[in-house]
């Protein structure tokens, strides 16, 4: 027959293979997945609102009008310049265009790429995290962390381009919420085209999730990923905001 000490060796040994398998099993386990974290946001934001539909609002002194069909879109962006002209954007699947009191201008490829990507820029913004799923972009998950006591996962993007076109962009998304809250951002050939953004006022209008945002100054010698440590300890300044008004969200016009 077996002694109690003998029963109670045997017991222990069990208990201690049974913790080293779970830690085991605990360490094996897959980190999460870059693409289903933002797919959680997108749902998170809006989800399929951001297929179809027309979404307008002004930021500054520009009225934004935002137009799409699953893949097809249409933006536009219309404003007066400083001796009182009418200029209108519009950026689509095809290509660019730029007229100033109705007339359209004859633009350079250099002219026709800074426009574009100016008035893409801000329409990447206000629909994020929208369009972050596509599969065209390269994703890669960085771990996770906290910022002001809040957890967030951590996420690289880059947009292959050429010029202003190739950006990098880190994201903090809520872990229990899921939805964006931080982003910094890089230009690859410009030095200044660096920022840190807090999403502030969120609100929804229409089923999509509108977020304003608070820029920071950005130090260029510092990584992407590491700015919400610089933002926690203080390092970084207010420098600007970008603030959504009178915004709709409609339906597509009927042809």
């Amino acid at each position: 027959m077996f002694s109690f000490v003998s029963i109670l060796k045997y017991n222990f040994s069990y208990l201690i293979i049974i913790v080293v398998a779970f830690l085991v099993a605990c360490s094996q386990e897959k980190e999460p997945d870059a693409h289903k974290i933002i797919g959680e946001a997108v749902t998170a934001h809006g989800g399929d609102n951001y297929k179809q539909g027309v979404i307008t609002f002004r930021q500054g002194s520009s009225i934004y009008r935002l137009l799409r069909h699953d893949d097809a879109f249409v933006y536009s962006r219309t404003s007066t310049d400083a001796v009182g002209q009418r200029v209108h954007d519009v950026l689509r699947n095809s290509g660019f265009t730029r007229t100033i009191n109705d007339i359209e201008q004859e633009l350079s490829e250099k002219e026709e790429q800074e426009y574009s990507v100016d008035l893409q820029a801000l329409v990447d913004l206000v629909l994020l995290p929208y369009g972050l799923s596509s599969a065209a972009l390269k994703k890669e998950y960085l771990g996770e962390a906290l910022v002001n006591e809040e957890p967030y996962y951590k996420v690289r993007i880059v947009t292959e381009g050429e010029g202003k076109a190739h950006r990098e962009y880190v994201c903090w998304f809520h872990k229990r919420r899921h939805v964006l809250e931080y982003v910094a951002n890089a230009i690859a050939e410009d030095n200044n085209g660096r920022y840190f953004r807090k999403a502030v006022n969120a609100r929804e209008e229409g089923g999509i999730r509108f977020q304003d945002y608070i820029d920071y100054s950005a130090p260029t010698s510092l990584p992407l990923e590491r700015y919400d440590k610089a933002f926690e300890a203080g390092k970084l300044e207010s420098v600007s905001e970008i603030v959504l008004q009178d915004i709709q969200v409609g339906q597509l016009p009927q042809l």
